[in-house]
């Protein structure tokens, strides 16, 4: 009796077949969500002596869900939609691409443009697909996916952020070398004229000159040296006109 009743309760959709269903679901919903899904069914193929194959459609109400495992591989899943379980699952290890077979016309004329193959591993593989109206976009996002053997690398957020954060500090930095550089070539610029200036004003005095302090040149300078600015400080300038002139006067 109690066999009876385990087996009306499965039948019920109760017993250890619901309960072994619903932790099943659950631990589904833990899993991240698939790229892709769409319904499709197996279609098993036998190689003839004749080279072709012979091809048998299964069945079984099945999914396929395109996802990454946890070493970030892409995965082709088989999923059971009656039995709620994973039937198959196949590493796709190198770009995969779905082709659409040219089968033989049949009484569903529906199902004659709905079978696709794909090659991998030197292993043909075929589909149907199982929803009657079908997405014409859908082949073309499944191909795409299957071209991504590998999952993309995500940038992680500290990446970013320093990469964000070093931007304003590079352009701190460079602001400030550029506020110092006009500052210090003046100075360097200044002081060197400074220098200049004495060196040859001690040049004069040695050679028994006297410095113009009122800013007119000197009466032994020749015509040719430059006059100096008007104002009470020599100039480099001025100098420089007095030695050329001495050393015309020494040729």
């Amino acid at each position: 009796n109690s066999k009876m009743y385990s087996d009306l309760f499965e039948a019920l959709g109760g017993g250890a077949a619901a309960n072994a269903s619903s932790s099943n679901s659950n631990n589904r919903d833990n899993e991240p969500k698939p790229l892709l899904s769409f319904k499709a069914g197996k279609v098993d193929m036998e190689l003839q002596d004749s080279g072709k194959f012979m091809c048998n459609p299964s069945t079984r109400r099945c999914q396929v869900n395109l996802k990454y495992d946890d070493d970030a591989q892409l995965v082709w899943e088989w999923y059971d939609r009656r039995e709620k379980s994973v039937m198959d699952t196949i590493r796709i290890t190198d770009p995969v691409t779905l082709r659409r077979a040219a089968v033989p016309p049949s009484t569903d004329k529906d199902t004659n443009d709905r079978v696709y193959y794909w090659k991998l591993d030197n292993e043909y593989r075929m589909i149907w697909l199982q929803d009657k109206e079908e997405d014409p976009e859908l082949i073309s996002k499944a191909n795409e996916i299957l071209k991504k053997t590998k999952k993309p690398e995500e940038e992680s957020p500290s990446t970013s952020n320093a990469a964000t954060s070093s931007a304003p500090e590079a352009a701190a930095a460079a602001a400030s070398t550029d506020s110092r550089s006009p500052g210090d070539a003046s100075t360097s610029s200044a002081s060197t004229t400074t220098r200049q200036v004495d060196a040859l004003s001690n040049i004069l005095e040695n050679l028994g000159m006297p410095q113009n302090t009122d800013g007119s040149a000197p009466a032994t300078a020749p015509a040719a040296a430059a006059p100096a600015p008007a104002g009470g400080t020599l100039t480099l300038a001025d100098l420089q006109g007095v030695m050329a002139g001495l050393q015309n006067s020494a040729a």
